[in-house]
């Protein structure tokens, strides 16, 4: 089969109509390889990203699979620029993965995995993989342990005991009373009945959906009571997980595939929950939360997802997914779970496949050159510079920085 490299989103968008195709397809797909969410979460600073596209070698064959990627390039200090290849849609994506005809994985996934091997990395890292037994054994099979290690990086943060490669998630059958009749405890579902009753039968409680005249408000909601929960712990990767939350939220609702409930006591907020409606696949993903961590009159968190869950159901859903982590209270409501893999593939010569930087990340090489210059680091510099004529010996803007970096050499002796 034959693959194709695309870089750039002109070429991307007219893959668009295969892209979707092939979405609907496969059964292994899931809303964070999705068209709407996985292209806006392609440009990041520093980073080059990549799709290898599948097809038949015709020229006019359609495509029938999708790798989403991106190129990270690093130094260490003193020795050689190194590439490592990360999944595209990280930080923001609960999971990455390809998209992939059934009927071609056999061909498609071997050839995807050939084609990295022609490219030059020191490591692979698979985010949050998602995929069968039988896909990760097609692919992870291209790279032996005699040339690779294989390091589990895992899903567990420091201090803490949830299990982010672990993934609760609810099959939802055709009505709600099948669901608390079927797939959940006596306890819960007697807690359900009596609190959502509470909620919807009486003037203290409410339960308002975000639209166009509340999404601020309510996206606001959300990441407050997040922030006061999680802000502490989370030290200085809190505003960048805030500023996440705000741009996928709103980038959902503007695509129309937002559900944002929110509970009140009258005017006073209680609790709220972002969630992703995936109408292809039939999946409701629960995203994020917050609440209230003073009020403890009803819980909150159990009533909204009670709510949601039985939204889905009237709304035709097939499942709703907890996403990563084997949090205790996702499993009131959890008929099972899946995992995902966190895994990083590393040279064991502990350099780039083919010994030298890959041609895609020469821009990134030359733009760090430069970088170094200004920072008085001429030897890096030129570490740089000379890697990226190995493999492009007429790059005018590498020739130039090599002889310049002489110059101010022979001028110093």
């Amino acid at each position: 089969m034959r693959v194709d490299i695309v870089t750039n989103f002109r070429e991307l968008a007219g893959m668009r109509p295969d892209w979707e195709r092939v979405y609907d397809a496969d059964p292994e797909a899931h809303f964070f390889l999705s068209w709407d969410w996985m292209t806006k979460r392609l440009d990041i600073d520093n980073t080059r990203w990549f799709v290898l596209a599948v097809r038949e070698d015709a020229d006019d064959a359609p495509y029938v699979a999708f790798f989403p990627m991106r190129m990270v390039t690093r130094m260490q200090t003193g020795t050689a620029f190194w590439n490592d290849i990360e999944m595209a849609g990280k930080p923001s994506s609960d999971f990455s993965g390809f998209l992939c005809l059934p009927q071609f994985e056999g061909r498609a996934i071997p050839a995807l995995a050939r084609h990295l091997l022609g490219m030059g990395w020191k490591s692979l890292w698979l985010n949050y993989f998602r995929a069968s037994r039988k896909r990760s054994r097609l692919f992870l099979g291209f790279f032996p342990d005699r040339d690779f290690d294989k390091v589990d990086v895992g899903g567990v943060n420091p201090g803490d005991v949830i299990d982010n490669t672990i993934c609760p998630y609810a099959d939802l059958p055709d009505s709600w009373d099948d669901y608390l009749g079927t797939s959940v405890s006596a306890n819960t579902r007697q807690k359900v009945r009596r609190f959502l009753k509470r909620v919807e039968e009486t003037d203290e409680f409410r339960i308002t959906h975000a639209d166009a005249a509340t999404i601020d408000r309510d996206l606001d909601i959300v990441v407050r009571f997040w922030s006061e929960q999680w802000a502490a712990s989370k030290g200085k990767e809190a505003e960048v997980i805030q500023q996440t939350i705000r741009t996928a939220t709103m980038e959902c609702f503007d695509a129309g595939s937002l559900f944002l409930p929110v509970l009140w006591q009258g005017d006073r907020p209680l609790g709220a929950l972002v969630c992703f409606a995936d109408a292809r696949h039939k999946t409701l993903l629960f995203y994020v939360a917050g609440r209230d961590q003073s009020f403890d009159d009803l819980p909150a968190g159990l009533v909204l997802h009670a709510y949601a869950i039985r939204h889905a159901i009237a709304s035709g859903m097939t499942k709703y997914d907890f996403l990563r982590g084997n949090e205790r209270y996702k499993y009131s409501f959890a008929t099972g779970e899946y995992r995902v893999v966190n895994t990083r593939i590393v040279t064991k010569s502990g350099k780039n496949l083919g010994g030298n930087i890959d041609p895609m990340s020469v821009p990134m090489v030359l733009q760090a050159a430069k970088q170094l210059i200004q920072m008085k680091h001429v030897a890096a510099a030129e570490i740089g510079f000379r890697q990226v004529l190995l493999i492009d010996p007429g790059c005018a803007e590498a020739l130039e920085g090599y002889r310049r970096l002489n110059a101010a050499r022979t001028k110093a002796t």
